[in-house]
């Protein structure tokens, strides 16, 4: 055992580990080539803070086909939530009311679901930094070119750099 190993106590946490190097690797990625790729100002900030949100946030478990499927209902909610808080962050009381709705019907939602709720700071976060960064419809297009950025490199890394191994319950027994 390292020195480390034994400070905290026994082993580090692998999968944290693991998702932390994907992060380090994807988000400045993301970041950069949306940023070369892009004119706006707006696009590789939605792409670093999608693949912080893609790649930290959630962890997703399960076969792979059901995990492809979860991260693509993230995009697409990720899709709508940006676009809605762009158009909201102008108004205060509209942010606030929509952000509050998106965070409560997530949060419910997770109840029904453990795809939900292993999405929720993701789902939240995908609210709320439309709302805090104001913007007008102008710039919708540069905040979903950085999420789908943001979406194809976490996705392509989640399933290519060190993908979670998985069995079932069955298999363990």
């Amino acid at each position: 055992r390292s020195r480390l190993s034994n400070r905290l106590g026994g082993r580090p946490d692998l999968p944290a580990l693991k998702s932390a190097g994907r992060a380090a690797i994807v988000v400045p990625l993301a970041f950069g080539i949306s940023g070369l790729v892009s004119h706006g100002s707006e696009t590789p900030l939605f792409a670093a803070f999608g693949s912080f949100a893609m790649m930290v946030l959630v962890d997703f478990s399960g076969p792979v086909r059901a995990r492809m499927i979860a991260y693509w209902w993230l995009y697409v909610f990720g899709l709508a939530s940006l676009s809605l808080g762009t158009l909201a962050s102008g108004n205060t009381a509209i942010s606030v009311a929509l952000a509050g709705a998106v965070a409560f019907g997530v949060i419910f939602s997770g109840a029904f679901n453990f795809y939900f709720a292993a999405a929720q700071s993701s789902a939240i976060l995908l609210v709320v930094l439309p709302v805090m960064v104001p913007g007008g419809a102008d710039v919708i297009p540069e905040r979903l070119w950085g999420w789908t950025t943001a979406a194809a490199f976490s996705v392509a890394a989640t399933a290519c750099i060190g993908p979670t191994p998985w069995t079932s319950a069955l298999h363990k027994s």
